[in-house]
């Protein structure tokens, strides 16, 4: 063993106890927050990342959803079966569902889909993250491609931190194949380190926050 490896195992064994413990403890969680505290601190961590936050309860969702498609010209929208029945009937965009198979909507895909809509699994107040759980309903393609992804999450489902939400919802059990945490719209830096957003993927994130 070399001297250098030696002078820095002797100084980890000469630390206290109480030191090597610090992470521990601090790492201990403190009361839980409120929902409202970690709606505030969800919503403002989003908007700084340029994401638009929409709260509203779930029996107006479908006439809030019909405004969006105005405001946003959505003329097209990629939908799944969790989403359908949520969106609104009369002048509404055309829809379309994911198929079996990509290779035979790719290019509707990348050249006609105004925007997408997809569920969550929850979301993390402190960095303003959304978890998604792409899966063969709501595959990645679908909140990476289209220009406008729109994005149901569950105000009961906000988690303090990441560490709660992979505790609470047992990702050691469950564990997805792909977990996903999206925090705003694509973005980019060149190398002055100039940031773009919507470089690729999305150019605009729309969280619906539902709160009933």
């Amino acid at each position: 063993m070399n001297s250098a490896k030696q002078n820095i195992l002797a100084r980890l064994n000469r630390t206290p106890l109480s030191a090597k413990h610090a992470f521990a403890r601090t790492a201990q969680s403190p009361a839980e927050p409120s929902t409202e505290f970690m709606t505030e601190q969800f919503v403002q961590a989003l908007e700084s990342n340029h994401a638009e936050v929409i709260i509203t309860v779930r029996s107006a969702l479908t006439q809030v959803l019909g405004a969006l498609f105005i405001e946003k010209k959505i003329s097209t929208l990629l939908t799944s079966e969790r989403t359908r029945h949520m969106l609104p009937t009369a002048e509404a965009p055309q829809y379309s569902e994911f198929p079996e198979s990509i290779e035979i909507f790719k290019q509707a895909l990348f050249n006609k889909i105004d925007a997408s809509i997809t569920t969550s699994q929850g979301a993390i107040a402190e960095t303003g993250s959304i978890i998604l759980w792409p899966d063969s309903v709501e595959p990645r393609s679908m909140s990476l491609v289209p220009p406008v992804h729109l994005v149901l999450v569950e105000q009961k489902s906000l988690f303090p931190d990441f560490q709660s939400a992979i505790q609470r919802q047992a990702w050691s059990q469950a564990m997805p194949t792909n977990a996903i945490l999206v925090s705003g719209p694509s973005k980019t830096a060149d190398i002055q380190q100039t940031l773009a957003y919507g470089a690729h993927g999305p150019h605009a994130l729309v969280v619906l926050l539902l709160t009933g």
